[in-house]
């Protein structure tokens, strides 16, 4: 059968204003015109060319300045990176250890343990920014991390909400004494 009737949907805005979320707060970074750049690269079935996107993403030049907008608008904070490829990852995560902030990588062709153990350093905090590829998109929960950096194109609306989403969850002070998060910025 049809049904003829909707299911409710219910709003990111309006799960921050009922207190189960965070709000997002957002910021663009454009480094010398990669936004332009980046609206030219075509999809590539429901996904776009993630291998166009590195190339214009993953330089030394444009990973500083992630690092850099990150120290200025999220420092201090845990964070999630969602980077093209796993080369992009790494050298994201590079990037950021060379600046002097713990940094680690996971991605689908790492050893489970490997990945487990990372997951586990990042969750004591012992990382402080972890980079990935399409490995904490959904099904990752981490109530500490406080800020999304987003260095893929997303096709879809429901990953893009997905990756956003890893830094919206609220806080459970039983679990986690002495963190507070308010917001979640969003890069």
């Amino acid at each position: 059968g049809v049904f003829t009737n909707v299911a409710d949907v219910v709003t990111i805005r309006e799960l921050v204003q009922l207190g189960f979320l965070v709000p997002p707060r957002a910021f663009v970074v454009d480094v010398g015109g990669t936004q332009e750049r980046l609206r030219e690269i075509g999809q590539v079935s429901d996904f776009f060319d993630q291998s166009e996107v590195e190339k214009i993403l993953n330089t030394v030049a444009v990973n500083d300045e992630v690092v850099r907008h990150w120290r200025e608008k999220a420092g201090g904070r845990q964070t999630i990176v969602f980077a093209s490829t796993v080369q992009h990852a790494q050298d994201v995560a590079a990037a950021f250890s060379s600046a002097g902030v713990r940094a680690a990588c996971v991605h689908g062709a790492m050893a489970d343990a490997e990945r487990r153990a990372i997951l586990a350093r990042f969750e004591r905090g012992q990382v402080q920014v972890l980079t990935n590829v399409m490995v904490l998109t959904e099904g990752f929960d981490s109530q500490p991390v406080a800020a999304v950096v987003l260095l893929r194109k997303c096709s879809e609306k429901g990953p893009l909400v997905q990756m956003v989403g890893r830094g919206l969850r609220t806080v459970n002070p039983e679990l986690h004494p002495g963190v507070i998060k308010k917001d979640c910025v969003v890069l």
